[in-house]
């Protein structure tokens, strides 16, 4: 019978430490990224491991390989292929739901993300990569190569140029002198040329001051980008061919308001932010739910066109005392 000591967890621990060790010794470069940078930071932990007697581990592979494996090396091998500035996720992160991916078999990295962006299912894949809300990847994350890297541009490509910053000198406010005097270390020169300077145009998201010049962190939001990045994908009737269905990008308020005869206002009282796709109609008892709880009465007569035309929502809507009615 085959001897399987050597394959006991312990002696298989005991064996990856000294890996470890040769591993720290070869792939030691420092991450160039300030970390401030950073859409995710791995941290090895020991995890304990349970087998059970057919074969199966709690947690699976990827919980496994994972506590017995310190894959912090990614980062000193591609360490080359960052830049100082621009966010990324942390290489290993990546690294890791690759090979999660791999090591469960998804056919395709599509599926897989849609599994780790779950709350629920995608909640230990997220903790073994150090992945958290609210920067979560998606697909193009892993299919657009120099993702917050130098990415090479090929030759015959003209660079996009985009106005980041207009700025302009005037004459110094001794009362409120401009907070931009300092951001290139000239505040001393435009003190003494009585000058401020200020933001003609710009697509700053945030300014985070250091105590030198040399540390001060600018973010810039670029202009091609959709405002809020949060919104899904929503679908429409095709304007062309209404028998089939045209996927968009935004979102979907739901917004109650109160009609008041005696004093000729409609006021808001509810709303709800959901996906452009999402089932609207869903959404109007959570509305009323939210109207009777902040504001303590409802309505007598609902108004709502079809897409409320849900039989729990006539049942909601007369047991409190109201009539819905399609508009």
């Amino acid at each position: 019978m085959r001897n399987l000591a050597p394959f006991a967890i312990g002696n298989v621990v005991k064996k990856l430490n000294r890996i470890h060790v040769r591993i720290r010794d070869k792939y030691n470069r420092p991450f160039p990224k300030p970390e401030i940078f950073w859409l995710s930071k791995y941290t090895y932990q020991q995890r304990y491991i349970r087998i059970h007697p057919d074969g199966r581990i709690v947690g699976g592979l990827s919980r496994f390989v994972t506590s017995l494996v310190d894959f912090s090396f990614v980062r000193s091998i591609v360490t080359h292929k960052y830049c100082l500035t621009g966010f990324a996720y942390d290489p290993v992160s990546l690294f890791l739901l690759e090979l999660f991916r791999y090591l469960e078999k998804y056919p395709s990295m599509k599926d897989f993300v849609e599994v780790v962006r779950d709350r629920d299912k995608g909640r230990h894949y997220r903790l073994y990569a150090s992945i958290q809300y609210p920067h979560l990847p998606c697909e193009a994350t892993f299919t657009l190569r120099g993702v917050g890297s130098t990415s090479q541009r090929p030759d015959d490509i003209q660079r996009p140029k985009v106005e980041v910053l207009t700025l302009s000198l005037d004459e110094a406010d001794p009362e409120k002198p401009s907070v931009f005097n300092q951001i290139f270390g000239l505040e001393n020169e435009l003190h003494h040329a009585g000058l401020d300077l200020n933001v003609k145009r710009g697509v700053i998201a945030k300014i985070s001051m250091g105590e030198s010049s040399s540390s001060d962190s600018f973010f810039f939001k670029c202009p091609k980008l959709p405002s809020d990045r949060e919104a899904r994908i929503g679908v429409r009737r095709d304007p062309q061919n209404p028998n089939r269905k045209q996927k968009i990008f935004g979102f979907n308020a739901v917004i109650d308001t109160s009609i008041e005869m005696e004093f000729g206002l409609e006021l808001p009282v509810a709303c709800s932010t959901l996906a452009g796709n999402a089932q609207e109609g869903k959404h109007y008892i959570l509305n009323r739910e939210q109207v009777l709880h902040y504001h303590g009465k409802t309505s007598r007569i609902d108004l709502a066109d079809a897409k409320y035309d849900e039989h729990d929502n006539y049942a909601f809507s007369r047991s409190h005392g109201a009539i819905l009615s399609e508009a």
